[in-house]
């Protein structure tokens, strides 16, 4: 769904016996009623609700993209990396696991690409998840020959920004 049409929609209101018409941009909300007083029929008052959303458009800022927006949900302190917790209880015995996790819209990976902190360490594979979410290339080759390239002046950059 393209972000212009994410918060325009048009409803039914029975008891009010109108169309409602709701648009948000940026945090403002514009709202039209469209009665069947004057409108007569549903289908004409949703024509005239689309009308209106398409006439409203226009004048509205564009719609900004979710994509690279840090939310206060986020754990990690960069977009688009985010810890993995995983056990596993075989025979009695409990296996943990942690990895930290790159995603990006566009990833052919399902679950992102993953760094183990078993294989890596911490910092390395904490750093390693940072510079696959900036290249967002799923190839891990490419991402550790890039790290293995970094000064360690970035390397330590890239550190200071986990939470």
């Amino acid at each position: 769904m393209p972000p212009s049409d994410r918060w325009t929609h048009f409803t039914r209101n029975y008891p009010e016996r109108c169309v409602t018409a709701r648009i948000q941009r940026q945090m403002n909300r514009l709202q039209a009623n469209f009665s069947l007083k004057k409108y007569k029929t549903w289908p004409r008052a949703e024509r005239a609700a689309l009308k209106w959303l398409r006439t409203t458009v226009p004048t509205l800022p564009a719609a900004i993209s979710s994509k690279n927006r840090m939310t206060r949900r986020n754990t990690s302190g960069v977009v688009g990396v985010h810890p993995h917790y995983h056990t596993i209880r075989r025979r009695r015995k409990t296996y943990e696991y942690f990895n930290w996790v790159s995603r990006w819209p566009g990833c052919r990976l399902a679950g992102g690409v993953r760094w183990s902190t078993n294989k890596f360490g911490e910092d390395e594979a904490w750093v390693l998840a940072v510079k696959c979410r900036r290249m967002e290339n799923e190839n891990r080759e490419d991402v550790i020959s890039a790290v293995s390239r970094m000064s360690p002046k970035a390397y330590s950059a890239i550190l200071k920004l986990r939470r």
